[in-house]
C-alpha cells in the first residue's frame, strides 16, 4: 500500500497572532526593567541634588542646577529668588533675608556672618571666603540662646550623631539638618526655603550632590556658648 505525503498545514494567522502577543509581552517587560533602573538611578550620587522643601517634606525635587557662568549678570530666577552678582557668585534677593559671599557679610553686619554650607564641613570643596552666608544675631562663643548660637547647637546635635562613629552623612542629610538649624535661630519658613535653595545650588555647583556623602564630619565646637 502507498501512502501520500501530504504537505503540513499549520494556522499561521494564529500562530502569528500569539507572536505578536508574545513579543509586546517581551517589550513591556523590557520597559518596566528600564523605567525601573531610571527611577533607582535618581537617588543615586552623580546626577541631581534630590531637594526636601517646606511647606511639605513629602515633595522631593531634583533637577541638574545649570553653570553660574551660562546666566547673564543680574538674571532672575524668580522661582528661587536668584540673583547672579558680577563677580559669578550667587546671591539671593530676599526681603529682609540677605544672602551673599562670606567675605562681603563678615564685619558688615550687626551680627555675624553664617555659612549655609557649614565651612569645618566644606571647606575643601568651598572657599571659606566665597561661601554663602546670611546674618545671624549674637557671638556663638559668647551669647547663649542667640539665634547664630542656637543654629549652630541644632548642628552639633546633628553632627554629634556621626562623630566617633565610621558613619559619614550625606549632603541631603546635611540639607535637612541645616533646615532644622535654621529654624532654630528663629528664621521664618519663606527665608529657611531661601537659604537651602541657596545653599544647595552652591554645593551642586561645587559638584557634592545628594547622594554623596559630606566632604568631613567636623569637630565640636568646644566652646559653643550654652
Amino acid at each position: 500500500m502507498t501512502f501520500a505525503a501530504r504537505p503540513l498545514h499549520l494556522p499561521l494567522g494564529t500562530f502569528g497572532a500569539d507572536l505578536n502577543a508574545a513579543k509586546i509581552k517581551i517589550l513591556l517587560l523590557w520597559l518596566l526593567i528600564v523605567t525601573s533602573l531610571g527611577n533607582a538611578s535618581a537617588t543615586t550620587p552623580g546626577a541631581t541634588e534630590n531637594r526636601v522643601w517646606q511647606k511639605s517634606l513629602a515633595t522631593v525635587e531634583t533637577r541638574q542646577v545649570e553653570p553660574l557662568q551660562t546666566l547673564g549678570r543680574h538674571q532672575e530666577n524668580e522661582g528661587a529668588g536668584y540673583d547672579f552678582a558680577s563677580d559669578s557668585l550667587l546671591a539671593a534677593k530676599t526681603g529682609a533675608l540677605r544672602i551673599a559671599p562670606y567675605e562681603e557679610l563678615s564685619g558688615n553686619v550687626a551680627g555675624q556672618a553664617h555659612h549655609l554650607n557649614q565651612t569645618a564641613a566644606y571647606r575643601d570643596i568651598i572657599p571659606r571666603k566665597q561661601g554663602l552666608s546670611i546674618e545671624l544675631e549674637g557671638n556663638i562663643f559668647t551669647d547663649a540662646g542667640a539665634p547664630h548660637t542656637l543654629a549652630h547647637g541644632s548642628l552639633e546635635g546633628f553632627w554629634n550623631k556621626f562623630r566617633g562613629t565610621d558613619i559619614v552623612p550625606t549632603n541631603l542629610e546635611y540639607t535637612r539638618a541645616a533646615q532644622q538649624s535654621l529654624r532654630a535661630a528663629g528664621l521664618s519658613e519663606v527665608e529657611v526655603q531661601q537659604a537651602i535653595q541657596a545653599a544647595i545650588r552652591e554645593r551642586v555647583q561645587a559638584g557634592a550632590l545628594g547622594g554623596m556623602e559630606v566632604p568631613r564630619v567636623p569637630g565640636p565646637i568646644r566652646n559653643l556658648a550654652r
